[in-house]
């Protein structure tokens, strides 16, 4: 008798951390901002936040300064110098309150001039706006 308690005890206690890995692994997917370089001269940008996601050590995506804090926005550009923005700024819409579950998300595509070969190097720009 005491070993089945014992043997449900310990499943149990598994399942538990399991499911709790498993939450953890889903939540570090809710706010994050990623460039894609499909093409030889084409760029993809995403970005997506959900103001309910508090963000945990460690996160990526550039989220290492808010770490505990909870984000409201988000915005992306590709620049292919500090001044000249390709594809344009894109905001994402304004979560309403850190209890907001929604997800906004925006994407953005740039492409590089084909003639400008040893121009300065296209890069990726992101932003958080905490609350």
């Amino acid at each position: 008798m005491k070993t089945k308690r014992s043997i449900a005890s310990l499943l149990l206690a598994i399942i538990a951390i399991l499911s709790m890995a498993t939450a953890v692994l889903a939540e570090s997917t809710q706010t994050y901002a990623k460039s894609e370089h499909p093409g030889l001269f084409k760029y993809y940008g995403y970005c997506q936040v959900q103001g309910s996601y508090r963000i945990p050590q460690n996160p990526g995506y550039g989220l290492d300064r808010y770490v505990g804090r909870y984000i409201k926005r988000g915005a992306i550009d590709y620049r292919i110098d500090d001044n000249s923005i390709i594809g344009g700024r894109k905001y994402t819409a304004l979560a309403d309150s850190t209890s907001d579950y929604n997800i906004y998300s925006i994407s953005v595509t740039a492409y590089d001039d084909i003639f400008n070969w040893f121009g300065p190097k296209t890069e990726f720009h992101r932003w958080y706006f905490p609350f």
